[in-house]
């Protein structure tokens, strides 16, 4: 992965202007709500997540067939760095606010390490950044985030669903066995949110390392799937 190619797809597939529009804004109002209330930081940080799970779901296969990438996809560079340099490109509004956020939380209370940059919260990010950015790869911009956001909403919806999510998270800060502790794997897995709650879970490092574990199989598998892909050309719409 280089700089160029991170530059390239900016250039060819810009994030829209309300994409950017609503991390300044997310980025503003967090800003001063953590300069009143330090403790408050979760709301901001949980707010980019929401963000960053449309913005970084921003599609490879549709751009690649209208040939959009293809000075990219015949240079002869691995499939592995032009794949990452697109994932990098589509997670980076909501990595950038993120990154502003933590530095006015670090600003506000310099002796504590932000939230923000504490392991479970880049986890969190970087777990959102990746999970919908490989839903969406052969699917329309945004894709991922209806379909995750989605899901959410029906899980809360349904009674059972949200018992056991409820009862998950709670397990989760002191989970007893094992059969807790992977359940609270599934559950931060798919409810990020989470990661940012104030009193950390338990064993929070293997919960870190599994999860990460995880974004890493999700960035695999894209990688591996665009790498056997053909991308016949399409018209414009």
């Amino acid at each position: 992965m280089t700089a160029s190619s991170v530059r390239y797809f900016l250039t060819v597939s810009p994030h829209p202007w309300s994409v950017w529009l609503i991390c300044a804004a997310v980025v503003a109002i967090g800003g001063w709500t953590v300069y009143l209330d330090p403790a408050g930081v979760e709301s901001p940080l949980a707010s980019l997540l929401l963000v960053q799970m449309f913005a970084a779901a921003t599609g490879f296969c549709g751009p690649a067939s209208r040939g959009r990438y293809d000075p990219l996809l015949v240079s002869g560079r691995p499939w592995s760095r032009i794949v990452l340099a697109h994932w990098v490109a589509s997670c980076l509004p909501g990595w950038l606010a993120w990154l502003l956020v933590g530095i006015v939380e670090l600003a506000v209370d310099p002796g504590k390490l932000p939230l923000a940059f504490q392991p479970r919260g880049m986890t969190a990010l970087v777990l959102v950044s990746a999970f919908t950015w490989s839903l969406t790869v052969r699917l329309s911009r945004f894709t991922g985030g209806v379909v995750w956001c989605g899901a959410l909403f029906l899980s809360v919806g349904l009674r059972e669903s949200f018992i056991w999510v409820a009862e998950a998270v709670t397990k989760a800060r002191a989970p007893h066995d094992i059969a807790d502790f992977i359940r609270s794997v599934v559950v931060h897995a798919a409810v990020p949110f989470a990661l940012l709650e104030r009193r950390p879970p338990g064993f929070e490092g293997a919960l870190v390392a599994v999860l990460l574990a995880l974004v890493a199989a999700a960035l695999g598998v894209a990688i591996l799937y665009l790498a056997r892909r053909d991308f016949p050309l399409v018209e414009e719409p």
